[in-house]
């Protein structure tokens, strides 16, 4: 089973192309398991009145490429995470899913409710749950995440609306699914400078930045924090593999419609 990692972008004519292959995943275990239709849980972390509004979109989205059960699983800022029921996720509950896929907003946000559960969902995954990461679901996926920040000391590498509430680039322990520090909002929000700064400095020793209604898809036993490796891009738009080069970092851009073999190279000098 792999690792999805969505860029954002919320178009649900993009759906098939962008959540197709895991939710193929998702039915695979089902039906190896006896389910007639996968059991996907929707981890949505935001104010209480965004919940149900924000676990429907992905079961929209879900459900354009086969049918789904989704379950909702949410918390509200700096609050644990919690069935419909109220209860919290057992570690029974979370390697009986088909599938996980874990929304987006506030990143920090997302860590903080999803770090308590790193060590049984990579378990989970390691076990063949299929993982989907959309915004900031991507972000925190990896070993070494990037929870957001605009500057590097008094310098700005990014625009200080991509903050997530942190001013100085911030990487910590993520789940720990991906090598590969990741970035979302790519080309849209320009973040990949932040990304590029980030491996520049030695804060993430590789990143993979995602355009929005794009999705990288990863074999969680590779490493593929050294380069492009055999990952597969789909979608509206491209990704950016950052690793570095010396004396400084290296670039290598690959559009979902490009040959995997012949990614384009671009390389960002320190200084």
């Amino acid at each position: 089973m792999s690792v999805h990692l969505v860029g954002g972008g919320r178009d649900l004519g993009a759906a098939v192309i962008v959540y197709g292959e895991f939710v193929a995943e998702c039915v695979g275990r089902a039906t190896a398991a006896g389910r007639s239709s996968p059991r996907v849980a929707v981890v949505v972390v935001t104010e209480a009145d965004g919940h149900a509004e924000g676990v429907d979109w992905f079961r929209q989205a879900l459900r354009r490429c086969a049918p789904v059960d989704v379950v909702g699983v949410s918390a509200s800022p700096g609050a644990p995470l919690a069935l419909g029921d109220g209860a919290a996720p057992t570690e029974p509950w979370w390697s009986g899913l088909d599938g996980l896929l874990v929304g987006g907003g506030v990143t920090p946000d997302y860590h903080r409710a999803l770090l308590p559960y790193a060590g049984v969902i990579r378990t989970a995954v390691a076990d063949g749950l299929p993982y989907a990461g959309f915004s900031a679901g991507a972000m925190i996926a990896a070993a070494r995440a990037l929870l957001g920040g605009w500057q590097v000391g008094t310098t700005a590498v990014t625009h200080e609306d991509n903050a997530e509430d942190l001013d100085q680039v911030t990487v910590v322990d993520g789940l720990g699914l991906v090598a590969a520090t990741i970035e979302v909002h790519t080309a849209q929000w320009g973040t990949l400078s932040r990304l590029v700064a980030a491996v520049d400095t030695g804060a993430a020793a590789a990143g993979i930045a995602v355009d929005e209604n794009t999705v990288v898809i990863l074999d969680p036993t590779a490493d593929e924090a050294a380069g492009p490796g055999t990952a597969a891009v789909a979608g509206a738009g491209q990704a950016w593999f950052v690793t570095g080069d010396g004396d400084g970092v290296r670039v290598l851009r690959r559009s979902a419609a490009r040959s995997r073999s012949h990614p384009s190279g671009l390389r960002a000098r320190s200084g």
